[in-house]
């Protein structure tokens, strides 16, 4: 038990190591040894818990995904729910998170790494989206997954200009229109009165 703790403990360090040094330099002149020693670890120890950089930004978006379903983000459990355009987006956690790590983050998306950060990034959406609702077919988990990954990207890249408020309600207006306009069904999408 304690053996455990001891290694989340290190690995917190080691994520909130690389979140500083990525405010100070860019993510290529930052070395293994850097991240070790604002950790307060040794080197060795490093290399015990992640083989390289790259499997600690993998890490660190394991570890964004942990945060968003402790906050119990429920993506689309049931369709008629997420109908009703005029409730709380159940996406709101997550940018939420977003919002908190936006400095890091868009230099994050400046890395030559930031393709397989963003390619784990939709595959962990996708499999998010699966486990929710296990009753969608393939292809409308790709599409919500696809929408959803494509409008996060885009507020991200253009330094967050909307909330999260606002975003997670946009998005969610735009993924349910395109399943439903998918589905044939766009008539049974509850519009909220525009005043």
């Amino acid at each position: 038990m304690s053996v455990d703790r001891r290694v989340k403990r290190t690995r917190k360090a080691l994520r909130e190591a690389l979140i500083q040094l990525m405010y100070e330099k860019d993510y290529d002149d930052i070395r293994m040894i850097d991240i070790a020693e604002v950790a307060d670890i040794a080197l060795p120890t490093f290399y015990r818990h992640y083989e390289n950089k790259l499997a600690l930004l993998k890490d660190m978006v394991m570890y964004f995904a942990e945060q968003i379903n402790e906050q119990h983000m429920d993506m689309q459990l049931n369709l008629e729910d997420i109908l009703d355009l005029k409730q709380t987006p159940h996406l709101l956690p997550m940018f939420h998170l977003l919002d908190t790590y936006r400095d890091f983050i868009q230099r994050l998306l400046r890395t030559p790494q930031s393709y397989q950060v963003l390619d784990l990034t939709l595959t962990m959406l996708k499999d998010k989206i699966q486990t929710d609702t296990p009753q969608w077919k393939p292809h409308e988990v790709e599409i919500v997954a696809s929408m959803t990954f494509g409008c996060l990207y885009n507020w991200i890249m253009k330094d967050m200009p909307e909330s999260a408020d606002e975003i997670a309600k946009s998005t969610h207006w735009t993924v349910v229109c395109g399943l439903m306009t998918l589905r044939g069904e766009i008539h049974r999408v509850q519009l909220p009165n525009h005043e």
